[in-house]
C-alpha cells in the first residue's frame, strides 16, 4: 500500500483548505511563510502546475493546447523555484525534489532504493528540505523589512557575499568589540559550515568503523 503523499496535518489542511480537488483553494493564501504550504506545493506540483515541464502555450500565434493563464500559480512557483536556488541545497536534496516534482511519492522514492531506505527516512529528509526552504524565505523577508522599512545598515558576508542587515539575527557579535563589533561571516554560513563539518566527521567515523571491521575479519 502506497504512503499518502500529503504530510500535512494542521487543522486547515485537514479541512481541505488547500485541497487539490477543491475549487475554493485561494492561491493568494499560498505563501512560503508556512512549511506546510511548502510541502503541499512540492508534493502536488505535478497535479496543479500545468506549466511545469510543459512546452504548451509558448507560442500564442500558433494553434495548440490553449490553457487558462493562472498568474497567481505561475508567480507562486517562480518564487518557490527562486527560493530553492537560494537555499543552497545539496545534490541529494535537489535530486529528491526533482523526483517529487515529477510526481513520485515518498513511498516511490524509497522503493527506488530497493527498500534499503525506509519511507520514514525519506520523509525526514523531505521535511528537512522544506525547513531549509522556509528558513531561506524567512531570512529573505527579514532582509527586505530591514532594508526597505527599517532602513538598517547593511554588512556583506565574506562567505556568501550577501548584503545583510547588520543585526544580531544575521551576524554574531564579537566579544572583543573589534571592527564594527560583528563577525564577517553571517550566521547562516556559519551554520552551513558546521553542518558540513558534522557530515564529514560522520562519514569519517563510518569509514573508520568499516576499516576496523575489515581488519578484525582478516586477522
Amino acid at each position: 500500500m502506497k504512503m499518502e503523499r500529503s504530510l500535512l496535518t494542521t487543522k486547515d489542511f485537514r479541512k481541505g483548505m488547500f485541497s487539490i480537488t477543491s475549487s475554493k483553494t485561494n492561491l493568494h493564501e499560498l505563501n512560503l511563510s508556512d512549511p506546510n504550504v511548502i510541502q503541499w506545493l512540492i508534493l502536488y506540483r505535478d497535479q496543479i502546475d500545468i506549466y511545469f515541464n510543459s512546452n504548451a502555450n509558448r507560442f500564442f500565434d500558433q494553434a495548440g493546447d490553449v490553457r487558462e493563464l493562472n498568474q497567481e500559480l505561475i508567480n507562486t512557483y517562480i518564487y518557490l523555484d527562486n527560493i530553492i536556488q537560494e537555499s543552497q541545497l545539496t545534490d541529494e536534496q535537489l535530486a529528491l525534489l526533482k523526483l517529487l516534482f515529477m510526481g513520485y511519492t515518498l513511498y516511490d522514492v524509497a522503493t527506488l532504493h530497493h527498500s534499503d531506505v525506509p519511507v520514514r527516512k525519506i520523509k525526514r529528509k523531505f521535511e528537512r528540505i522544506c525547513n531549509i526552504i522556509w528558513t531561506t524565505n524567512t531570512s529573505k523577508w527579514n532582509r527586505w523589512v530591514h532594508q526597505h522599512v527599517l532602513h538598517t545598515q547593511l554588512k556583506q558576508c565574506k562567505t556568501c557575499l550577501y548584503q545583510l542587515p547588520k543585526v544580531k539575527s544575521h551576524f554574531r557579535k564579537r566579544s572583543d568589540h573589534k571592527g564594527d563589533g560583528f563577525y564577517n561571516v553571517c550566521r547562516a554560513c556559519e551554520k552551513r559550515k558546521r553542518n558540513q563539518r558534522k557530515r564529514s566527521d560522520t562519514q569519517f567515523g563510518k569509514n573508520n568503523a568499516e576499516i576496523n571491521k575489515l581488519s578484525r575479519n582478516t586477522l
